[in-house]
Parts: C-alpha cells; structure tokens; sequence
C-alpha cells in the first residue's frame, strides 16, 4: 500500500501574532509589516523568531 503524506505548514503568522500579543504586546508595532504580509517566507520566519527570543544582555 502506498499512502501519500500531504504535508501542512504550521500557521506561523498566527502562532507568531498570539505570542506576541500575550508576551509582547508593547511590540507588535514592530512586527506589524511582516505580520500583514499574506505569506512569510522561511527567512521571515527565522527574522521574527530571532526578533521576539533573541536574548538581550
């Protein structure tokens, strides 16, 4: 038997605007452009997990 695996992105806008909504929400301005794009691409995606958990020292 052979079964095709369709394979689904994760919503990251989604998953990205409900963080930073609950944990950041003084930020969200600065994420607004990226956010209201209608997709992200996969250097998008790493641009604001590096931007909302980046460490500052």
């Amino acid at each position: 038997m052979n079964k095709s695996k369709t394979h689904t992105r994760p919503n990251y806008k989604r998953i990205f605007s409900d963080i930073i909504a609950l944990k950041f929400p003084h930020r969200m301005q600065e994420f607004e452009k990226l956010l209201n794009k209608e997709e992200l691409s996969n250097l998008e995606i790493l641009e604001l997990n590096r931007k909302i958990f980046e460490k500052t020292e």
